[in-house]
């Protein structure tokens, strides 16, 4: 009998023994994944707060932006738990994510076991939360906001004309200019064979310096202030539009964002196609706009 208790005892102790020596005071709990997105793209969407909902079902709260990362916080069981997101530029168009929490663990051996297997539910719950950004920030129109595809035209010979205004023009000012064009096209007899054009640009005196060209089937001389422009032809970065004034200001914020984070030039002024008739069409949020931006 004496045997058996000294056996349970020894097998009690090298328990112990190994609870301690094996289950650390705080549990590190490290998550990296590589994201087929820019540095720049991903560190704007964790900055923002709102944008976590899309691709996280948990609760992670941001605490602090950081110059390469966030620090973000969450509740797990009952305990507060403190994190950091680092983000890792490898190339132009890809990144790593590494996230790191820890979990500290109580001193008796139950619970450090039960501590352990908490922290192993924490990395699964990081893990899962990481898989679903890896997908979020993929796709350009998550962390950009609009769908950028390059391309490129046919439609290299225009007609077009140009005209400055006091504030941004107003509808029935552009569309005063493209009907010129137009009915310029028929006196011609030439053939439109795409949606009005327009680039409009602010100077420092504060005005808006605005060109309006339709797209024509071949080469044609103008008259008094309507012009023929050959463009060249060339790639394009483009992206589609569906709303008013304020939605089509996101589009070009957006694709100058792009630009930058991806280091391209513009090798000439981007335009919109215009391809709603927006004197037919009242409501802004139809309108359908192409954002059409040439690139080296």
């Amino acid at each position: 009998m004496k045997k058996w208790i000294i056996g349970i005892l020894i097998l009690a102790l090298i328990f112990l023994s190994l609870t301690y020596l094996l289950i650390p005071p705080t549990f590190r709990i490290v998550n990296v994944i590589f994201v087929k997105s820019n540095v720049n793209a991903v560190q704007r969407t964790l900055n923002q707060q709102q944008l976590w909902d899309k691709w996280s079902s948990d609760e992670f709260t941001i605490t602090k932006v950081l110059s390469n990362g966030i620090n973000v916080g969450s509740s797990f069981k009952g305990r507060s738990v403190m994190g950091q997101i680092i983000v890792i530029p490898l190339r132009d168009d890809s990144s790593g994510i590494r996230w790191e929490s820890s979990l500290p663990s109580a001193s008796g051996p139950l619970e450090r076991i039960s501590g352990y297997l908490n922290a192993i539910s924490l990395k699964e719950k990081m893990k899962l939360a990481m898989d679903q950004l890896k997908i979020f920030c993929a796709k350009d129109s998550n962390v950009y906001g609009i769908n950028i595809k390059q391309t490129s035209t046919k439609d290299t010979f225009l007609l077009a004309s140009k005209f400055n205004v006091d504030q941004y023009p107003t509808t029935n000012e552009i569309y005063r200019h493209i009907h010129a064009l137009k009915l310029f096209i028929a006196e011609k007899h030439l053939v439109q064979t795409s949606f009005p054009m327009l680039n409009v640009t602010s100077n420092d005196s504060g005005q808006f310096r605005c060109m309006v060209a339709v797209p024509v089937n071949k080469i044609a001389e103008g008259k008094a202030d309507i012009f023929f422009v050959r463009m060249v032809p060339g790639r394009f970065l483009t992206a589609e539009q569906k709303g008013g004034p304020a939605t089509i200001s996101h589009g070009h914020e957006s694709m100058k964002l792009y630009f930058k984070d991806f280091k391209r030039t513009s090798m000439a002024i981007p335009f919109e196609s215009l391809v709603t008739d927006r004197t037919m069409e009242k409501d802004t949020t139809n309108w359908v706009t192409r954002l059409y931006y040439p690139v080296y």
